[in-house]
């Protein structure tokens, strides 16, 4: 396959990523937000919301005092934002770019391993069809952000393995290092891919390699230790916010270990896996289709068993080691049931599973060839009626998980608040998701660069008897079907109803209102 062609499917799968990005997922997570929120201020300040020149990690003080997050998404997300215009879409983009990415990386890793340019193809059209990866590769979560890291060690590890030059393995364990700053679980995952690079190695390990292989996975830390001195409460906070500390639970007793193990087996629920994905996790999961798709229920076992009876190499166990270790930190730490988001690395290695299976698979004659045949067929098929559902009902009924229509009604506000005269707003806590409307508040005033009005801004609780009183003539109010008492007041006279923010499937959940003259 030539040169040209490739890159031509590599664009295609980017404009499939990339299309109708403001369309599905219907509606911002507050995640994205605040993301958002800090990339456009790293874009437009060096700075972040705290004022600190390029941190190493990003405090979010929307969302609490103790909330970290790791930098690599924020520190991709803003040359976009610094060039295209902010939006929905801009603000996906880069998550959309990074898919396109491990795509592309999955070919080189994929060429290298099994030495052809078809099965290289086939992994990179199984990455590029995975639904778990596909609707995380359209959002901006930081989930699908080691990807790159761990696709980049596998491909200069096997360019190590084949052609014996320290420059390979040096760069194989920096970007594990580089991968340390990416999502929250590769603090814990980065360190168990190097160790299984050493047991890649073991039989030709020497001082010398072992060294190359500690400098490379070292250097990209050393800034860690500046940091932890400047921001002392960095450790706890990420300790308590991933329920290691600061919980009633006693991680060591016997009915914990018992429920941990019986987690870690749930993610390995067939059903989970190829059929439904996660149960609670709808920015995940469709819940018509699981984490692969459907005929890797037969190429995943079908791949371990070649790994083992044909290809027992130190790389293909430490690939299947790859693909058993990726729950561990989901179960070990925040405790989330099928949380497919969680454990992305799988992905990875599931995918080159799914090859050795498929190679296995292609040596069956008779029967077994009618089989394969109907596996091949299967695969694109199923691909095609996951679009449709995800562009479909998926659209309308991810909305409530999406945290509903913030964007319209906040735009309607803004729109109507002109810049000569402006008026107050009023943002209600009792709304959907209260302790996140501040968040969704300066994103909108973002976009439309009115910062002016933040002085203007007062959040209240409708819920108290004497507050709808004390509302000024004139102010708008963003307001839910929570504020009971808001919504009597409009029908009663008090309140002029500005628009309902339109949801996809369901009926409307935000109101826009201004308080009519007494």
């Amino acid at each position: 396959m030539g040169r040209y062609l490739r890159v031509a499917l590599l664009a295609a799968v980017l404009a499939l990523y990339a299309s109708a990005l403001d369309h599905t997922p219907p509606h911002m997570h507050h995640d994205e937000v605040v993301i958002a929120l800090q990339a456009h201020s790293i874009a437009t300040t060096a700075r972040d919301s705290d004022g600190r020149v390029l941190p190493l990690y990003f405090r979010m003080p929307l969302l609490g005092d103790r909330v970290w997050y790791q930098p690599v998404i924020i520190y991709v997300m803003a040359p976009f934002l610094a060039v295209l215009p902010v939006g929905t879409a801009t603000f996906r983009f880069p998550t959309a770019a990074i898919a396109t990415l491990n795509v592309a990386l999955m070919f080189l890793v994929a060429r290298r391993l099994f030495g052809s340019n078809r099965w290289a193809m086939t992994a990179a059209a199984l990455l590029a069809a995975t639904p778990t990866h596909f609707m995380l590769g359209r959002v901006a979560f930081d989930f699908i952000y080691p990807l790159p890291f761990i696709l980049g060690w596998l491909w200069a590890l096997l360019l190590y393995r084949d052609r014996q030059r320290l420059r390979y393995l040096f760069c194989a364990a920096m970007l594990l290092g580089l991968g340390f700053y990416s999502y929250i679980s590769s603090i814990a995952m980065m360190p168990l891919y190097f160790a299984l690079t050493l047991y890649v190695l073991w039989p030709t390990l020497d001082r010398r390699t072992l060294a190359v292989a500690a400098a490379g996975f070292a250097w990209p830390l050393l800034p860690l230790i500046p940091w932890l001195l400047s921001e002392p409460t960095f450790i706890d906070g990420l300790l308590y916010r991933y329920s290691i500390i600061g919980t009633d639970t006693a991680p060591f007793r016997f009915s914990s270990i018992a429920d941990r193990v019986t987690q870690y087996w749930s993610f390995f629920n067939p059903a989970f896996l190829f059929l439904i994905g996660g149960f609670t996790h709808l920015t995940a999961s469709t819940r018509v289709v699981g984490v692969f798709l459907a005929p890797l229920l037969l190429l995943i076992p079908l791949g371990l068993i070649q790994m083992v009876a044909a290809v027992r190499t130190r790389l293909s166990v430490a690939i299947a080691l790859g693909f058993l270790a990726a729950p561990l930190t989901a179960v070990l730490a925040v405790q989330d049931w099928y949380a497919s988001s969680r454990q992305t690395s799988i992905l990875v290695f599931g995918v080159l599973i799914a090859v050795y299976g498929m190679q296995r698979m292609m040596q069956w004659r008779g029967a077994g060839r009618v089989v394969a045949v109907a596996v091949l067929v299967c695969l694109p098929l199923h691909f095609a009626f996951f679009l449709h559902h995800y562009f479909g009902a998926y659209h309308g009924y991810a909305a409530a998980q999406f945290e509903w229509n913030h964007e319209d009604a906040m735009a309607a506000i803004i729109e109507r608040n002109p810049r000569d005269n402006p008026r107050d707003v009023y943002v209600s806590a009792t709304a959907r998701h209260p302790g996140y409307v501040d968040s969704f508040w300066h994103l909108a005033l973002t976009i439309h660069n009115r910062k002016d009005l933040l002085t203007r801004t007062h959040y209240f609780d409708s819920s108290k008897s004497d507050v709808v009183s004390t509302i000024p003539p004139g102010a708008f109010v963003f307001a839910s079907t929570e504020d009971k008492s808001l919504l009597e007041a409009a029908r009663s006279g008090q309140f002029t109803e500005v628009m309902r923010a339109p949801e996809p499937a369901d009926e409307p959940v935000f109101y826009v209102l201004q308080r009519n003259p007494v």
